[in-house]
């Protein structure tokens, strides 16, 4: 039987498409890991009946037969890795290091704040008496005043208010005070009296403003050419400071107030010298045995002093001429707790003070000497040292330490070294 040429056509083709399928496959296998394909086997569709196979070698045709060559299997060439580049592509900024994260600290309590107290301020004090006062107080100028002593002059206005007074001789048995006033002020001091030698002296040391009733030309000469702020009355003819009073007789009738006289005298004595101050001791001894110190004054018994200790208060209260001394201003005997006896040296000049003739009497207040100490019942007997006559009067004991008063208002008495005393106590005591 013969087949139908189409037939043939058809089955070339398919071989040709059998073929590159093939080699498809193989490059791909090749290229490719090796997978395992099931090997089909023919099926016998009809086993019982076996037909012969044909030859499958084709037939030559008129066409020229197509040469299928496979493609070569590409070589596989392994690739160098890949270098770095030395260059970067792109500029990177720098890595900032990364702070290490200190451990937190376990905060501390805050200390609780000390309180310190408040130093306590030092009391003001007065420089004259070491009692207290105010720094206005302290801040005034002082004023010396002379006082008459004579028997028709008592009793005297503003003593008890002094801080210190000192008691001299003027002419035979006669005795005069110059007051220091200066933590107390008084509107009638008086009767004032005129200036004698031993003033001169007494004031610089204090550098206070003198208040006087003229006196003899030498002392005055010898007053106004030292630097002494004189507030002599001569020179304000009884205006504004000085007045006098119509219930005494003159001369015992010329009075001064206090805080017009400094007033008076700001502007004409400027002062120029903070106010000196005298030592007081701070811790209080033990009360001594003295009740009672006599100071006589010549044969006349009218100026006589008496000292009568009052343990109570560590006073001593005051007696002249055989009576209280009491000061008018106030009414009150005048007391003060230190006595002090100041061995001086003294000559008569030739001068003449008064109209009866008598002389002028030079007293010396600067040098050293002899001195003895009554406070709280006891005496103290020592020295005194004065170097200058701006200088201030201090006082030692035997072994040199300084004999310190005690805070108050002091009374000094200017003797001669051979002048007697008495002091009466457990004991008396006479020299």
């Amino acid at each position: 039987m013969k087949r139908p040429q189409n037939f043939s056509r058809r089955r070339l083709a398919g071989l040709l498409s059998l073929a590159g399928l093939t080699t498809f496959v193989t490059n791909c296998s090749e290229n490719s890991p090796s997978i395992a394909t099931p090997v089909t086997k023919p099926v016998n569709r009809n086993p019982t009946s076996t037909r012969p196979t044909r030859s499958t070698k084709p037939r030559t045709t008129a066409t020229e037969p197509i040469a299928i060559t496979p493609s070569p299997t590409p070589a596989v060439v392994p690739r160098p890795p890949a270098k770095a580049s030395l260059t970067p592509s792109q500029t990177q900024a720098p890595v900032q290091p990364t702070s290490t994260a200190r451990p937190t600290q376990t905060p501390r309590p805050s200390p609780t704040p000390t309180i310190r107290p408040e130093p306590t301020p030092e009391p003001v004090v007065s420089p004259l008496t070491g009692l207290p006062t105010s720094i206005e107080q302290t801040a005034l100028r002082v004023v010396a005043v002379k006082i008459d002593n004579a028997p028709q002059a008592r009793p005297q206005s503003g003593l008890s208010a002094a801080d210190i007074v000192y008691e001299h001789l003027t002419e035979g048995p006669v005795t005069r005070y110059t007051a220091f006033f200066h933590s107390t002020d008084v509107e009638r001091v008086g009767p004032i009296r005129s200036s004698r030698f031993v003033d001169r002296d007494l004031v610089q040391q204090f550098n206070a403003l003198f208040a006087h009733v003229g006196g003899s030309p030498p002392v005055l000469n010898d007053l106004r050419s030292s630097n002494v702020a004189d507030m002599d009355q001569f020179f304000y003819n009884e205006t504004r400071p000085y007045f006098r009073i119509p219930s005494r007789p003159a001369p015992f009738n010329m009075y001064l107030n206090l805080a017009a006289l400094r007033e008076f005298g700001r502007d004409r004595h400027p002062n120029t010298r903070k106010t000196p101050s005298l030592l007081f001791y701070t811790k209080q001894p033990a009360l001594g045995p003295l009740s009672q110190l006599s100071i006589p004054a010549g044969s006349q018994t009218i100026f006589q002093t008496t000292y009568t200790f009052d343990r109570p208060t560590r006073r001593w209260q005051r007696s002249i001429g055989g009576e209280i001394d009491v000061d008018v201003a106030t009414g009150n005997a005048i007391n003060v707790e230190n006595v002090v006896l100041q061995r001086i040296s003294s000559r008569t000049t030739e001068f003449e003070e008064d109209s009866l003739g008598n002389k002028s009497l030079w007293i010396e207040t600067t040098g050293e000497g002899d001195a003895s100490l009554f406070r709280d019942g006891t005496r103290y007997d020592g020295t005194w040292r004065r170097p200058s006559a701006t200088a201030v009067t201090e006082f030692f004991n035997p072994d040199g330490s300084p004999l310190k008063l005690r805070p108050g208002r002091t009374w000094v008495h200017l003797i001669p070294p051979q002048q007697l005393v008495s002091a009466v106590g457990t004991e008396n005591e006479t020299d």
